[in-house]
């Protein structure tokens, strides 16, 4: 199974800061990488952020 790691890259342009979820996986040795979601704004993210732990709370409930 190969090793696949998600994290959020954050980019600058225009005096904005934008982030987006990215997958990082090897294709044979070469490592690449590949944009899974575009977030947008921290307000997005942040927003993101307690969706994702809500449902890990009630995940774990069960």
């Amino acid at each position: 199974m190969p090793n696949l790691y998600m994290f959020i890259r954050k980019k600058k342009f225009g005096g904005r800061t934008y982030y987006y979820i990215v997958e990082a996986y090897k294709d044979g040795k070469r490592p690449k990488q590949k944009v899974l979601r575009y977030i947008g704004n921290m307000k997005n993210l942040l927003k993101m952020l307690q969706i994702a732990q809500k449902c890990l709370k009630h995940h774990n409930q069960n």
